[in-house]
């Protein structure tokens, strides 16, 4: 009886190489930076909440107008101290350089004096996933089949997941509408968009691929 060769194009050593280089590695999505401490501060303050207290000055200065935002009140001339009838602490100037008085009308409002701000929690990332979860899993799993069908490589299976999480991430985002911001705050971005002001949080969420 003779012996027929037949030869194996099913590529299953190559299948089994990149089902075990998917078990050894993980994709991570979220705020992926070790560079903007500032950045990872904000997320973190939204994701989970944050109490704030000012670290050496005595008070927490917030801007009363979005041309003070990013402004220390340091870098504004003129400004002086005034206590409104309730208690509240303001930091204002005259609107007139040459004016001399301290009448309410004459007065530009600049920042607001507290000793202490409450960020409620508006979690994101994890909220952003759980919402997501279903729609996630299945686009892994459709590229796992591809994978081991070959018709697509390792590279772009963590490339195509973690784009398309990441993506729902940003879009759960923008979406969100609660805590809603308060009315000062809305005022001096210029928007009631809880999470979105300049756009770099929502921009900073990626993947990273590692094992």
């Amino acid at each position: 009886m003779g012996i027929k060769c037949v030869k194996d194009r099913s590529n299953v050593d190559k299948i089994i190489n990149n089902l075990k280089a998917l078990s050894e590695k993980k994709i991570s999505v979220g705020v992926i930076s070790d560079k903007d401490e500032k950045l990872i501060q904000i997320a973190k303050a939204q994701e989970f909440g944050a109490h704030i207290t000012p670290n050496q000055a005595q008070y927490l200065s917030i801007p009363l107008d979005r041309k003070y935002k990013g402004v220390s009140p340091g870098e504004v001339e003129g400004l002086f101290v005034i206590k409104s009838k309730n208690g509240n602490l303001f930091l204002v100037k005259n609107k007139n350089r040459k004016s001399k008085g301290s009448k309410t009308d004459d007065l530009e409002f600049c920042y607001f004096l507290t000793k202490e701000i409450d960020i409620p929690e508006r979690s994101f990332i994890r909220a952003g996933f759980d919402e997501n979860k279903s729609n996630i899993e299945e686009k892994g799993e459709n590229l796992l089949q591809m994978l081991i069908h070959q018709d697509t490589d390792l590279d772009i299976f963590f490339e195509t997941l973690g784009e398309y999480a990441s993506g729902k991430i940003k879009e759960y985002l923008v979406d969100l509408k609660s805590p809603a911001n308060s009315a000062l705050t809305s005022k001096v971005k210029g928007s009631s968009n809880p999470l979105v002001d300049t756009g770099h949080l929502r921009d900073s969420i990626s993947y990273e691929v590692t094992k």
